[in-house]
């Protein structure tokens, strides 16, 4: 999937890595705007792709480029961040191509799907703990 310019700079965003890349992770917006999605829609349009957009290609588009994503980091926790940007942008990118495609909002299926992880990690069992949810 082509990307825009690599200059992290572009976005106002600034780079960072390894703990400063964790400690503003609660200030970054997950799901799409609008705008993004708009863009999306003109620039599949524009190139007649959506015939090949069925939810099994996204789907393996979206696999296919979290592995790339993870490929960032196979020797080490610093990704190059460069490439981190790009990657996680492929990965998002086809995320919500799928659930446009799918006709679903992604706000409420994180919503949702958050109350139902909040339910098998309760905070009092949970707290500071990697466990999986059977084995808390």
């Amino acid at each position: 999937m082509p990307t825009s310019s690599s200059d992290p700079h572009a976005s106002g965003a600034v780079p960072c890595s390894g703990r400063a890349r964790a400690e503003r992770a609660d200030t970054v917006a997950i799901v799409t705007s609008e705008r993004v999605r708009q863009a999306l829609v003109e620039f599949v349009r524009e190139r007649d792709w959506a015939q090949f957009h069925t939810p099994a290609n996204l789907a393996k588009s979206i696999s296919i480029e979290a592995g790339e994503l993870l490929e960032c980091f196979q020797w080490g926790d610093d990704g190059d961040d460069a490439r981190v940007r790009e990657e996680l942008a492929d990965v998002m990118t086809y995320c919500t191509l799928l659930a446009m495609r799918l006709g679903v909002e992604p706000d409420e299926i994180v919503l949702e799907k958050l109350a139902v992880t909040a339910e098998k990690y309760p905070v009092e069992r949970a707290k500071g703990r990697s466990a999986k949810y059977d084995a808390l």
